[in-house]
């Protein structure tokens, strides 16, 4: 099901935080914890996608098998092992072959930029 990123922070986002309420060595609990945050973060990535579609019909891009035509940017992109998804202006080909990077938007300036 596919819902905006403010739809999303309504009625998605149950501000349950993250860590747990005390320190614990119970790696059942961790991975628990590990995969409420994935699922939180996937939720929120696609919703924000969503919302971007809808409002600027950006397009999605997963694994850079589908290249863009030189003239698109990215505004932003999901990146794993310790790599933070951040506003950025760069290049296909720069993502495609950071190995780090897992997804990515992209957008076109309008034309009347």
């Amino acid at each position: 099901m596919a819902f905006t990123f403010e739809e999303w922070e309504k009625g998605y986002c149950d501000d349950r935080p993250i860590e747990p309420c005390c320190a614990s060595e119970n790696p059942e609990l961790w991975a628990e914890i590990v995969d409420y945050a994935e699922d939180k973060l996937k939720e929120a990535f696609d919703a924000g996608y969503q919302s971007c579609r809808e409002k600027y019909s950006w397009h999605f891009l997963k694994d850079g098998y589908f290249p863009p035509r030189e003239d698109r940017e990215y505004l932003f992109y999901l990146g794993a092992k310790h790599v933070q998804g951040f506003v950025d202006s760069d290049t296909w080909k720069n993502k495609k072959n950071n190995r780090y990077v897992i997804a990515w938007a992209e957008f076109e300036y309008p034309e009347s930029f």
